[in-house]
């Protein structure tokens, strides 16, 4: 480092002159020794305050300075070099004709023998403008096309007219071969008239009628053989069928619906019985559904059994009714006892009857009786001797009048005294009044009648009544 004191030159520094590599650093405000002026031989007596063998630092040389100098090290090459090379992001300066983009000579040949503006033109002005959906072809309208289209005859039509007058009034003079028509109007027939050039006057067109009407052109239409004719009852057919509809023999063709399905037997015996009533037992008709006719029949069922249950089970020999020396009493004929005379019966001795009852019921067991003669009618299967009779009820009547009955034999009573239940009671053995009996021998096959005579208040149900006696 050079040390320059202030008042002193240091040496410039030159663009584009070697780089100097020995910085200066100029000292402002040095002084020599009081009296010796600055720079003096005599030397510093201190510097910056400092005194003795003083080193320099880089603070003492920006605070000289009053600025930072720069490091050599960060400087761009031209800074040191001064060479317009070294300088970056300079302006391209061209050197050739391509670098300012002229044409080549080999490009200026073609320029010259290129098309110009002006033959261009020309060239168009030969061409057609395209027209979308066209396009060239070799049909042309040739000039012997033009003169034969040229040749040909006009229309000899001439028009229609109100009526014949305005026809004359309007062509009093036409070519051979016009024609021309009359029409009155709407509803008129067209009368066609042609021109006589022979006689120069308008004729009606030989042959001319009225148009035939459309219902007629159909009646002559459909009349027609073979012409597949499309009917309007066709149509009205058709158009009541369903789209997508097929022609089908039978169902055997048609898929099974989502909603609308096939009655297999199967479905219908596993269809549940909904709405099923067996509010009445009345008979089944031809007009009721087979739910109603099921809760018919299933009513007349329950019924059924509640009547079937009050009755007499089936006799059964030996189980229900006893045997005679091991013979049944059921059937019909004589009950013939072998093996000897009796000495006894349930140990009694001597002339000894046997009783058979005979027990009859005169109603079921649920109805309230009523009054009325005739209630049973049977006949008698052998002469019977009768000595005892008794009545049973399965419900008593509560009050009013003695319920009486009467047992007749071809329609004349066996009882003087006539068979009672008193009221509250379901058997005649308890009545006040025992029955008497008047005529006690019932001939076989006789018919027997059972009456009630009299009833109280109508509570009475399920009367029977027996017949005890035995066979002569």
């Amino acid at each position: 480092m050079k040390v320059i004191a202030a008042g002193q030159v240091a040496n410039p520094i030159v663009l584009g002159a070697a780089p100097r590599r020995t910085p200066v650093v100029v000292l402002a405000g040095l002084r020599g020794a009081p009296g010796t002026g600055g720079g003096g031989s005599a030397g510093v007596s201190s510097f910056n305050t400092r005194t003795g063998a003083v080193t320099l630092t880089g603070t003492d040389v920006t605070a000289a300075l009053a600025y930072t100098p720069a490091n050599a090290a960060s400087l761009a090459a031209v800074a040191l070099s001064g060479s317009y090379s070294d300088l970056a992001n300079k302006p391209f300066i061209p050197t050739g004709p391509g670098d300012i983009g002229a044409a080549t000579a080999a490009q200026g040949a073609l320029a010259d023998t290129a098309v110009q503006p002006g033959a261009l033109s020309v060239q168009l002005d030969l061409k057609v403008d395209k027209v979308a959906g066209y396009g060239l072809s070799q049909e042309n309208f040739t000039a012997a096309e033009k003169a034969k289209l040229a040749g040909l005859e006009g229309s000899h039509y001439r028009g229609t007219f109100i009526n014949f007058t305005a026809l004359q009034t309007a062509l009093p003079t036409a070519e051979e071969g016009d024609y021309a028509d009359v029409d009155a109007g709407a509803g008129a027939p067209v009368q066609r008239y042609i021109w006589d050039e022979s006689d120069s006057e308008w004729v009606a067109q030989a042959g001319s009628a009225d148009p035939i009407t459309a219902a007629q052109v159909k009646t002559l239409y459909e009349s027609n053989p073979d012409t597949n004719a499309y009917t309007d009852a066709e149509k009205s057919k058709l158009g009541g069928i369903a789209a997508g509809a097929t022609a089908n023999a039978n169902t055997d063709s048609l898929a099974e619906g989502a909603t609308n399905l096939y009655h297999t037997a199967a479905r219908v015996l596993a269809v549940v019985l909904s709405g099923l009533s067996l509010a009445t037992g009345t008979a089944i008709t031809s007009s009721d559904s087979v739910l109603v006719a099921f809760g018919k029949l299933q009513k007349q069922i329950t019924d059924l059994i509640a009547t079937v249950s009050g009755k007499q089970d089936t006799l059964v020999s030996a189980t229900n009714i006893k045997t005679i020396n091991g013979n049944s009493l059921l059937g019909s004929g004589d009950l013939s006892i072998s093996g000897g005379a009796v000495s006894s019966v349930n140990g009694r001795t001597g002339a000894v009857q046997v009783l058979v009852p005979i027990i009859i019921a005169c109603s079921d067991e649920t109805t309230a009786l009523t009054a009325g003669t005739a209630k049973v009618t049977f006949r008698m299967p052998y002469a019977f001797t009768v000595t005892g009779v008794l009545a049973s009820l399965t419900t008593a009547q509560a009050g009013g009048s003695i319920l009486t009955v009467d047992i007749n034999e071809a329609g004349v009573s066996i009882l003087s005294t006539k068979l009672t239940i008193d009221n509250t009671e379901k058997t005649s053995a308890t009545a006040v009044t025992a029955p008497v009996i008047s005529d006690s021998a019932i001939a076989a096959d006789a018919e027997i009648t059972i009456d009630i005579d009299q009833i109280g208040d109508g509570t009475a149900k399920g009367l029977k009544v027996t017949l005890v006696g035995y066979q002569p």
